[in-house]
């Protein structure tokens, strides 16, 4: 019973001298929830008056930083975005996820050189960092060195074996290449880190599909299917009506990934093919470019834009052909 006592004595002294949060401190972080929640909302505006609260109550609360960087960044402000970047690598120069924020809002700006540079601080500062090399990768991948680019994913597997995402990339690099059962190899081992994840399965069932592997596109597709969303499931679903030649259904499905995010590739490629098929050569012509503005290397737009030059099918000629 005495030891009980002690127990219970012990345990509220120590309450006693714990530090407890103040209501301000209660009201940053309520804020910053909120930010995050607005900013998976797609929300901005409110994310960013969120995250402005959090850190007007807590100016070193970094995490609010990095989330209001963010949302600058999505909403194109980006000398704001890299004033909070830089905010977070300032109050914690180990925060090394900021430096590669801050390379992505250089290099949309513009400024890819400096993007790079940012890059290189923070390998210099952990060279085992598999996240910078990604980014480096990323960075490289869109202004079209596809060599560079392949060696700083091949460097980010290096130090990470599981990072699915490298593997993803490297796949979709070497199917632009031609080399498909390379890609297939890197692409089968994106899926298997994470299942979850329904931009892997999408480039995995295509390049199937592309390759001839028809029946295993189809059980990947339908075993995503399920708990896949938007607008992913709509390509998904449209890759399984091309496989079926659904052209119909193909141009549905499409359209309805598109009204869900117009910049998606893969829905801009379904459109393109869709098309062609029914002869709307400049309808064709217009969503291949769609897809080599979000990726210059496209194989599919640009054997797709090969085509549409070897019909030689400008508007007019194509007017003059529908007339005849």
């Amino acid at each position: 019973m005495v030891k009980a006592g002690f127990i219970i004595c012990f345990f509220m002294i120590l309450l006693f001298f714990l530090p407890a949060f103040s209501q301000e401190e209660l009201a940053a972080v309520n804020a910053y929830k909120s930010g995050r929640a607005y900013l998976a909302d797609k929300e901005y505006e409110k994310a960013i008056t969120q995250f402005k609260k959090a850190v007007s109550i807590n100016p070193r609360y970094i995490d609010a930083h990095f989330g209001l960087g963010q949302a600058h960044l999505l909403t194109g402000r980006y000398e704001e975005a890299l004033k909070s970047f830089r905010k977070v690598t300032y109050l914690d120069d180990q925060f090394f996820e900021a430096y590669l924020y801050v390379a992505e809002t250089l290099f949309q700006k513009g400024e890819r050189e400096e993007a790079h540079k940012e890059i290189q601080k923070v390998l210099q500062k952990s060279r085992v960092f598999a996240r910078g090399y990604f980014a480096e990768g990323v960075l490289y991948y869109r202004e079209g060195n596809e060599e560079k680019a392949a060696s700083f994913w091949e460097q980010a597997l290096r130090y990470d074996k599981s990072m699915a995402g490298a593997h993803s990339n490297l796949g979709c690099l070497f199917y632009n290449q031609g080399r498909s059962d390379k890609a297939l190899e890197h692409l089968r081992e994106a899926a298997l880190l994470e299942p979850g994840r329904d931009l892997f399965v999408l480039n995995l069932a295509w390049v199937l599909h592309k390759d001839g592997k028809r029946r295993e596109a189809k059980d990947k597709i339908i075993h995503a299917l399920h708990a896949a969303k938007p607008p992913i499931s709509y390509c998904l679903q449209g890759i399984l009506d091309l496989l079926s030649e659904n052209w119909q259904k193909v141009r549905e499905s499409a359209a309805r990934a598109l009204r869900d995010d117009p910049d998606q590739t893969s829905a801009h490629l379904l459109m393109a093919l869709v098309a062609e098929k029914e002869d709307k050569m400049d309808e064709a012509r217009e969503h291949y470019k769609k897809v080599l503005e979000q990726d210059p290397l496209s194989r599919d737009a640009k054997e797709g834009m090969k085509r549409l030059e070897r019909e030689n099918v400008s508007p007019q000629r194509h007017r003059e052909r529908t007339e005849e």
